[in-house]
């Protein structure tokens, strides 16, 4: 129970852990309570308690036209959320079952967003992608398309209700900025 309550803000489940085989060799089950974090200084930075919620952050800054913002909260939220989404890449393409994009009914949503450290971290990479773009860096928006190709489980909620797909998104970038 501690387990799923300290891995469920990352959307890594214990269903999803027995499918694996167990947390496997380097990975090893959380023995105490992260640390709370600490609450964000007066005009400091914001801290974010999961990568949905930087998700938010990256899509405001983006929207918002801060760009340099959004690039930068990207690259948090993949470098802190990287490892299990790759961990969670893995494990789908070991079941092999990928979930839809599109409209899905409330069963298949919630699968979906049970991976949510997978999907924040390939959206982060796609939109760090745009960021670069809108910046005038195709080089750099190149690199970042690169980084959410591998992530082809990953899904993203559009919120005029559907979902798609950052690494199929990121492949049209990349042909659409290559020569």
């Amino acid at each position: 129970m501690m387990i799923r309550k300290q891995l469920g803000a990352c959307g890594l489940t214990v269903g999803l852990l027995a499918a694996l085989g167990g947390f496997g060799p380097g990975c090893a089950a959380p023995q105490s309570p992260s640390p709370a974090r600490p609450a964000p200084a007066a005009g400091g930075a914001k801290h974010y308690a999961d990568s949905r919620e930087q998700l938010a952050g990256i899509w405001a800054a983006f929207n918002a036209g801060r760009l340099e913002e959004a690039m930068a909260l990207a690259d948090h939220c993949t470098s802190e959320y990287g490892p299990l989404a790759q961990i969670l890449e893995a494990g789908l393409e070991k079941i092999g079952k990928p979930l839809p994009d599109g409209p899905v009914d409330d069963a298949t949503r919630a699968a979906i967003d049970a991976n949510a450290a997978l999907n924040d971290v390939a959206t982060s990479h796609f939109l760090k992608g745009l960021c670069a773009e809108k910046l005038g860096h195709p080089a750099e928006a190149k690199a970042a398309y690169a980084l959410a190709l591998p992530y082809t489980y990953a899904r993203a909620w559009d919120p005029k209700g559907w979902f798609w797909r950052p690494a199929q998104a990121a492949a049209m970038r990349l042909k659409a900025l290559t020569p």
